[in-house]
């Protein structure tokens, strides 16, 4: 009676994985796509079906720093206070569970943290945190690890076979759905770049007798490719480099003439180059902006 018990048991668990999976697929399958959700769903199946609802979490790496970016809807207060820290960039070397996960590239399973993890800072914080045992499994693209999938429980309770194979499959999941919108965010990338770069090359073919028009249409397209405020084209002549296009975010072209007039009445302006910062989108302000102060409060004492 017993065994048919427990057959019963593991049958009701196998169909709630694979309806999980189907889920998470469902999820993969939407149009436009939506990795949010994706990463959301996996980690909240993977808790339930793994009774460590309130301790889930899902890690990207990058360098040799990680950070959060889903966990359980409803973590203990602990784990809620350190995921808000670890949305931002955290060292592997510091994290029990991705440190060994990421090193390993393989599932790292403790039975109790507090008593075997394999230094005291990590046997601390195990205890602080409240919990004992832990999953840790690797999300793999080819032999790079690209995140960690985690699970930990308050308790002593080992996961077991069927669960970590459950995890794994969740981990593949995201893997998955992360590689398939790095890939699609690089194909249009590209083809934005395609497309910019076509644009030039007509405006070039039709405007030999007005330049201007080339150079609006580069700086457009600069704006538009690195998510630009502004960008801005200035010709050399002689000492002075002269206004020759400017866009906007808005899509606005900038004054040519009020430009004209700042070069005029500002003789004694100094054009500036980071070598450190993009010569076409502005993207250093805290150099920038600062210069432009500066000039401005003489301009306004003299």
């Amino acid at each position: 009676m017993g065994g048919a018990t427990d057959l019963e048991r593991d049958l009701a668990a196998s169909r709630a994985g694979e309806a999980a999976l189907a889920e998470v697929l469902a999820v993969m399958s939407r149009t436009p796509p939506d990795l949010q959700a994706v990463l959301d769903t996996v980690v909240q199946r993977a808790g339930e079906l793994c009774d460590a609802r309130r301790n889930g979490s899902l890690f990207l790496i990058d360098g040799d720093t990680f950070h959060l970016v889903a966990g359980s809807p409803e973590p203990s207060e602990k784990i809620r206070d350190w995921q808000k820290r670890v949305r931002q960039p955290f060292p592997i070397e510091r994290s029990y569970i991705v440190k060994h996960a990421f090193e390993s590239k393989a599932v790292f399973h403790v039975r109790d943290a507090t008593v075997e993890a394999d230094s005291d800072y990590f046997r601390q914080d195990a205890a602080e945190f409240g919990y004992h045992s832990a999953l840790g499994v690797p999300l793999l693209r080819g032999d790079a690890v690209i995140g960690v999938l985690s699970l930990i429980r308050p308790e002593v309770r080992p996961f077991t076979e069927r669960e970590i194979a459950l995890v794994r499959a969740f981990a593949d999941q995201a893997a998955i759905a992360i590689d398939n919108t790095r890939l699609s965010t690089e194909t249009r990338d590209a083809l934005e770049r395609q497309i910019a770069v076509s644009q030039v090359l007509e405006a070039m073919s039709q405007s030999t007798a007005d330049v201007s028009i080339v150079f609006r249409t580069i700086v457009r397209s600069a704006v538009n490719l690195c998510l630009a405020d502004n960008a801005s084209i200035f010709r050399a002549d002689g000492e002075v480099y002269r206004h020759v296009a400017s866009a906007t975010a808005s899509g606005r072209f900038a004054d040519e003439a009020a430009f004209e007039r700042i070069a005029t009445e500002a003789p004694n302006a100094e054009f500036v180059l980071y070598d450190d910062g993009n010569h076409v989108c502005n993207n250093i302000p805290y150099k920038y902006r600062p210069l432009v102060a500066d000039w401005l409060k003489e301009q306004l004492a003299a």
